[in-house]
């Protein structure tokens, strides 16, 4: 929940901090999918004002479906369908074809 409250007050800081921590393994996978979730719910309490960030977001979420690593592919690929997932329900702006994509 603090987690949560400091990314409401410092947005930038805090999706630049979970962008370092997110596309890596160097913590340990359940670390990496600890982070994911922390954005999954960051996500979900804060839809109104994250308009800005959405691209932010959705790169931090393509760099972990990076083809050249298979293990941060592998360990992110199931959050990360649940967070795009999320954030096509939420924001009217976001929607990805399921065919191409």
């Amino acid at each position: 929940k603090t987690l949560l409250e400091i990314g409401t007050y410092f947005r930038e800081d805090f999706l630049v901090l979970i962008d370092e921590q997110a596309t890596t393994l160097k913590d340990g996978p359940d670390y990496q999918r600890n982070v994911l979730d922390v954005l999954r719910y960051f996500i979900n309490g804060s839809k109104e004002g994250l308009e800005p960030y959405l691209i932010q977001i959705v790169q931090t979420l393509l760099r972990c479906l990076d083809p050249n690593d298979e293990q941060l592919r592998r360990n992110s690929t199931q959050l990360i369908s649940i967070i795009l997932s999320t954030m096509v329900k939420s924001f009217p702006m976001v929607a990805f074809h399921h065919e191409t994509q």
